[in-house]
């Protein structure tokens, strides 16, 4: 060919390694005139990539150019046309291996399965949620060869296996630790079914402070001294931790946990928070003919906001028109946090003039009912 290198044209947009070896003749504008017909520039022979592939081209320089095609990784020799990917056809045994599920209890399937069962663990997903339709969708996404047993695999022996291992785990550091302090309360729940945990505090041998809750237990009886002593030294029994260990127990100042603990002879520490919020409780009680009035108006207030959605919304659009990016809600104290009675307060005065403005727009006239409260604080 009588055209030298300078008079062909590379091709534009080429991502693929391969067009760094391969040239076209110009057409009038100056651009490739015919992408199926490269001239390779070390040979000057026209390799045909017809549909624009880049099979042939590697092909002509892995045959003809061995020195340079020793240069491109072996990723790039087998590329296609797309930006230089691999485009070879898998094998029969290849496409049947992938259309294979895993065999329960194989290596790769336990390992997805144990990964399954420490998300239902760690984020209290109930079990029925590996057996619905959009679940399975989201793993055949992830690995589709993956198909998750049913919600009583993950109940009776994933779940349960997870926490022996976990279990053992927490067992040996509670064994090698020399020194271990426990705080305990009573809980009730939604149904008001009474529980007790223990928590144990200790420093691993790696000098690392660690707080693990070691049980939630049922606990029905009447919560006499005798019940809740018992209670405790089950607990301890149950994971192995000698009462010589014990440096101490905290909890709060009820009279039938300080007299368990007592009877157990093990050193008690009366819990911080909770003596800070009773000292908060009896100053404010002190001056409760000064406190009364402004608290009763707080929770009239909060009380309006919490049984209408509508002045609720209209408390965030009046805070959005004065440019507030980040609208703030009002807060309801509770009795067992000393601050709560504190961040009530200043919430409602921070959001004063708009709460004003919302009881004054009310067309229901509840507005006119509140609006001198708020006028008094």
């Amino acid at each position: 060919m009588a055209e030298s290198d300078s008079n062909l044209v590379p091709k534009k947009n080429a991502k693929s390694v391969i067009w760094a070896y391969f040239r076209f003749y110009p057409n009038a504008n100056g651009e490739p005139q015919d992408l199926t017909q490269p001239i390779c520039t070390l040979c000057k022979l026209c390799v045909p990539a017809k549909d624009r592939q880049t099979t042939n081209l590697f092909a002509h320089i892995r045959v003809h150019h061995p020195a340079e095609a020793a240069k491109l990784s072996p990723t790039s020799s087998a590329a296609g046309a797309s930006g230089g990917q691999p485009r070879g056809q898998p094998t029969m045994s290849a496409a049947f291996a992938k259309s294979t599920k895993y065999r329960p209890g194989s290596e790769r399937w336990t390992k997805c399965t144990t990964a399954v069962a420490r998300f239902l663990a760690k984020e209290c997903i109930p079990f029925q949620a590996v057996e619905r339709e959009s679940f399975k969708k989201n793993l055949t996404t992830l690995d589709a060869q993956y198909e998750p047993p049913g919600r009583k695999y993950f109940s009776e022996t994933a779940v349960p296996k997870l926490y022996e291992q976990l279990r053992g785990e927490i067992v040996n550091e509670l064994k090698e630790a020399n020194f271990i302090a426990l705080t305990t309360d009573m809980w009730s729940n939604i149904n008001m079914s009474p529980y007790m945990s223990i928590t144990a505090h200790y420093v691993s041998k790696d000098w690392t402070l660690k707080s693990k809750c070691l049980e939630t237990a049922f606990t029905p009886e009447s919560h006499t001294a005798a019940v809740l002593a018992e209670a405790l030294q089950d607990g301890l029994q149950a994971w192995g931790i000698g009462e010589e260990k014990v440096v101490c127990i905290t909890s709060d100042n009820g009279t039938n946990i300080v007299a368990a603990v007592r009877d157990l002879k093990w050193p008690w520490i009366s819990c911080f928070g909770h003596n800070l919020n009773l000292a908060v409780k009896n100053a404010l009680n002190k001056e409760k003919n000064k406190t009364d009035r402004a608290f009763g108006v707080c929770h009239q207030i909060n009380g309006a906001f919490s049984h209408s959605w509508q002045r609720r919304q209209q408390l965030r659009k009046e805070q959005e028109q004065q440019g507030i990016k980040k609208p703030l809600s009002l807060i309801t104290d509770c009795a067992t946090r000393w601050g709560s009675k504190y961040a009530m307060t200043e919430r409602i005065l921070t959001l004063l003039p708009h709460i004003r403005r919302v009881f004054a727009d009310d067309r229901r006239g509840v507005g006119a009912h509140y609006q001198p409260l708020a006028g008094k604080m």
